[in-house]
């Protein structure tokens, strides 16, 4: 499979994906199971023997994923890099198998630690190549059009958030939406928290997302009752071209309370900037 990066002059840089959820937990569901095969560019990011993000390989020695994946933002540092391991190479998290090394760490030079963040990208460099035929991986292009497409699919080995049986690879649908939608359901969420400590901190949430510039986002929203989930950060995000998977964006930040809603990274936009490592 070629690597194809685009030139892309779409003002968007980023995606919002929102959902107003007047379902139980119980009813919130975190996708279905997909095969490896589905995704075999997706990679597990863990530290401490556990998992935490995730990435996509978009090169032998390189992988796409949320720049707050291996930033520390309590220390205001870049992760140690022998902190990080990488795995990938099976649908089942605890069956994956170790990526070579890592080499170096590339923050965007415009990545903001802000909650929302914008320009929330990094490449991870590899020591030397992954074995793709051992690990049975395939490079993911990335899409070759800047209109965004109507539906897009995330695969993740996110975990389930409210049936915690295991963490193997999952796929959720997503679908646009539009900005005065996400105003409206983060307003309401924000304004009927129960938990009265939390009135001042979500006023100021929902300030902050209210401020970010609208010509940079496309709004999504899940389908089927879907939610992003602790360690879905940094995974890809995919569309079809001419009837091939190609990837959209990066999943950058998200919450499972009653509103789920999460923001996209658009990875077309950074051209320029990825394509700087080839």
């Amino acid at each position: 499979m070629h690597f194809v990066l685009i030139n892309d002059h779409f003002m968007s840089l980023t995606i919002l994906l929102i959902l107003l959820s007047t379902l139980s937990f119980g009813d919130i569901r975190v996708g279905e199971d997909a095969n490896f095969e589905d995704s075999p560019w997706a990679v597990s990011f863990w530290k401490k023997n556990k998992y935490y993000c995730g990435g996509s390989l978009i090169k032998p020695n390189l992988i796409l994923t949320a720049a707050h994946c291996v930033y520390d933002e309590k220390s205001n540092h870049l992760m140690k890099l022998r902190k990080i391991k990488l795995k990938s190479g099976h649908r089942k998290l605890n069956k994956t198998k170790r990526l070579p090394k890592i080499k170096a760490i590339h923050l965007h030079p415009e990545y903001t630690k802000v909650n929302p963040a914008e320009n929330d990208i990094a490449i991870v460099e590899l020591e030397e190549d992954a074995d793709l035929d051992k690990l049975r991986m395939t490079l993911i292009p990335l899409s070759e059009d800047y209109h965004v497409a109507n539906e897009l699919r995330l695969f993740s080995y996110g975990t389930n958030c409210f049936q915690p049986s295991g963490q193997n690879l999952h796929q959720l649908e997503l679908k646009i939406t539009s900005r005065e939608r996400w105003i409206q359901n983060i307003d309401l969420f924000f304004r009927t928290d129960p938990n009265k400590e939390n009135k001042e901190k979500n006023r100021l949430r929902l300030e902050n997302r209210k401020a970010v510039k609208t010509q940079r986002m496309i709004f999504y929203e899940f389908k089927n009752g879907n939610a992003l989930c602790p360690g879905d950060s940094g995974s890809g995000v995919v569309t079809s071209y001419n009837g091939s998977p190609v990837l959209q964006a990066i999943v950058s930040r998200g919450t499972t309370e009653r509103v789920v809603f999460g923001i996209l990274e658009n990875v077309s936009i950074y051209y320029s900037w990825i394509k700087s490592f080839f």
